[in-house]
């Protein structure tokens, strides 16, 4: 059997270039600016969802549950159906592979064996994967649009080497992107003019079909992932303004820069900044700001009882991506303002698929 192998977005990169000329992340408002970033990013989200849901790579199975191989360990993705991906065998069936709280994977270190705590650096390939594969339907994308108007089709080209999945920085925009909650979304026709698509990919993802392993959940009875559902019937609808308000009533720069002392709070830094379950680590000591924790809040905000707000479905909905590309971010910051702080170990409070509570 074939493995799905984790190399990261590789358009435009050059190993032997200054750091400076890297391709770099931008934020979403910056991102839309560019008419060419922006059809690529719905052309390939549009053709990612419509792959069969069967299919190894395809939206669903990516968003839904997955592997990669990491440190000489498998390790996988995210939630709903609870069963393996791409041959990697668990036996805990009450989870996905995605890394939570202080859950980890067994990690061998000096003839010992502990867990490590991986929440924020667990989905860093994870969100480079769905990069990846993203970028996987820009050439032909180009194409399509070379055969029928080559300045056009040069111009989608060119904007394709420096393309990086962009992130949603909630701390300076705590209101949802007109453009995800909007029915359609201006991308460039052949003919380079501007012209609406309608479905917007970016509103959510409609499952095709939904999968048997709902049937024990809500979810069994939405076509289509929601954010914040103006019910539990069928009919639901999202409410992005409902999430707006949720996300307008915490200070999240607050937040963030809580994650940034002076001097980190010890015995264990990476232990309090990397997971929620910090206090269940170390009983006794207080309760302090967590990057998960931040990044459990915006979950709930634009989730409520919908899909966001349950980690076995929330990568279904694809601002999923580009809230944890920002969380992402935010752990490269904290890297570079703490080089001398490395993953620390913990108990594993839950466990995952291929990775049973210890």
């Amino acid at each position: 059997m074939s493995h799905v192998v984790v190399t990261g977005i590789k358009l435009g990169f050059n190993p032997q270039g200054p750091p400076s000329e890297l391709p770099q992340r931008l934020e979403w408002q910056d991102f839309k600016q560019s008419p060419e970033y922006l059809t690529l990013y719905i052309l390939a989200l549009q053709k990612f969802m419509g792959m069969t849901q069967g299919q190894v790579t395809s939206y669903f199975q990516i968003a839904g549950k997955g592997v990669f191989n990491f440190c000489l360990i498998d390790v996988g993705i995210h939630g709903l159906p609870f069963t393996a991906w791409n041959g990697v065998q668990g036996d805990n069936p009450n989870t996905g592979y995605c890394n939570h709280g202080s859950t980890s994977f067994p990690w061998r270190h000096s003839h010992t064996n502990c867990q490590v705590n991986t929440f924020p650096s667990w989905h860093r390939p994870y969100v480079a994967l769905y990069e990846q594969l993203l970028a996987g339907f820009f050439p032909q994308i180009v194409s399509d649009y070379t055969a029928a108007n080559p300045d056009v089709g040069q111009r989608l080209q060119t904007a394709s080497q420096t393309w990086r999945l962009p992130y949603w920085d909630w701390a300076l925009n705590p209101t949802l992107p007109d453009e995800w909650v909007s029915d359609t979304i201006g991308i460039l026709g052949k003919n380079g003019i501007l012209a609406d698509l309608n479905p917007n990919p970016l509103q959510g993802y409609s499952f095709h079909p939904i999968d048997p392993s709902f049937k024990r959940y809500i979810y069994r009875i939405w076509q289509a992932t929601l954010r914040q559902p103006s019910s539990l019937s069928s009919g639901a609808v999202s409410r992005p303004n409902i999430a707006n308000q949720q996300l307008a009533a915490t200070d999240f720069k607050a937040l963030i820069l809580d994650l940034f002392p002076d001097q980190l709070f010890e015995p264990d830094p990476w232990g309090q900044f990397s997971n929620h379950t910090w206090s269940r680590i170390h009983p006794g000591m207080p309760t302090l700001t967590s990057i998960e924790g931040i990044h459990d809040t915006i979950h709930t905000d634009i989730g409520g009882r919908g899909h966001m707000g349950d980690p076995a479905v929330a990568a279904f909905d694809p601002i999923f991506w580009l809230h944890h590309c920002n969380v992402d971010r935010l752990l490269a910051l904290w890297q570079t303002a703490y080089p001398d702080v490395y993953v620390s170990a913990g108990p594993d409070m839950f466990g995952t698929f291929p990775n049973p509570r210890m």
